[in-house]
């Protein structure tokens, strides 16, 4: 199964095509990658002056979402929409998994 990480803000993921994909499980290092594939990383580092937003956060939800679905085989297909990234960590706003049939 793969996992794929959209990164950016808003409709603009979708015109940007920042998109990565990765094939479970991942390991720490890879999730690192991962973010830093996007195109939308260097703004994680924090731009004119902003703090930086929380990568371990992110590093964290992605590792947990490639265990959840190894660990779950049933699991389909897993959308995290939005998921809100700051500089104190992240909060899924909404989830949904499609168990396979």
């Amino acid at each position: 199964m793969k996992m794929k990480l959209y990164a950016g803000i808003g409709i603009m993921v979708e015109i940007m095509k920042d998109i990565t994909f990765w094939v479970l499980p991942i390991s720490e290092r890879s999730a690192r990658k991962m973010i830093g594939k996007t195109r939308s990383s260097i703004i994680l580092d924090g731009v004119r002056g902003q703090s930086g937003y929380d990568k371990k956060a992110l590093k964290k939800l992605l590792l947990i979402c490639s265990e959840l679905v190894e660990s779950y085989p049933e699991i389909q297909e897993m959308d995290l929409n939005p998921v809100i990234l700051n500089q104190e960590g992240l909060h899924v706003v909404d989830a949904r998994i499609i168990l396979k049939e």
